[in-house]
């Protein structure tokens, strides 16, 4: 229990950790269009990312496939700029089932880049046998997929105090936080301390 507990823990702080912020920044604007209503499509999507990041995590430690980790955080931030931009153009329509191959293939994606990415941190904690990794990575992923459900509930609470509240429309709210996420995700590509 103790060892679950480690991977879960890891996988859940690595989410809301400040050192992984482009994972944060994708949830966030992941979920921007969205409303409860939508929460099977959430449900979804969240899915998506944590299966692509799962998947390529066991590619690293099964099979060995690594990725340049600079190459890699540039086209996860290019990907968040691009979701960014994405909302601005979608903004007035209300999110429909013709989005989900172009935002569920782009999950999918940052999930897998995500993955290669967070295997270089992983791999020291795991140097067990190749039978003994399967559980900790399934574990911190269970934990990613908690950070993620948390994560959505707090921009859903977000976006419907900021209706309900402040009379903010749906669409100043996907417009107000797809820049704000743009504008941090925008000088981090330029910055080399990945």
């Amino acid at each position: 229990m103790d060892e679950f507990l480690r991977y879960f823990t890891c996988g859940f702080r690595h989410v809301l950790d400040f050192h992984s912020i482009n994972h944060f920044l994708f949830i966030v604007i992941l979920i921007v269009p969205y409303t409860h209503k939508h929460w099977r499509t959430i449900v979804l999507l969240l899915t998506l990312f944590t299966l692509g990041n799962t998947m390529a995590l066991v590619m690293a430690f099964y099979i060995n496939i690594k990725a340049n980790i600079f190459i890699t955080e540039i086209v996860m931030q290019s990907l968040i700029l691009s979701a960014a931009v994405y909302n601005f153009i979608k903004a007035r329509q209300d999110p429909q089932e013709e989005r989900i191959p172009v935002v569920g293939g782009g999950t999918l994606i940052f999930g897998i880049l995500h993955g290669l990415g967070l295997y270089s941190h992983l791999k020291p904690e795991l140097k067990n046998t190749a039978r003994e990794k399967l559980f900790p990575l399934l574990e911190f992923s269970l934990g990613l997929e908690s950070a993620h459900i948390l994560l959505t509930g707090c921009v859903l609470l977000l976006a419907f105090a900021a209706h309900y509240f402040f009379n903010l429309s749906k669409r100043d709210w996907i417009f107000i936080t797809s820049s704000f996420v743009a504008g941090v995700a925008l000088p981090m590509m330029f910055d080399n301390k990945f």
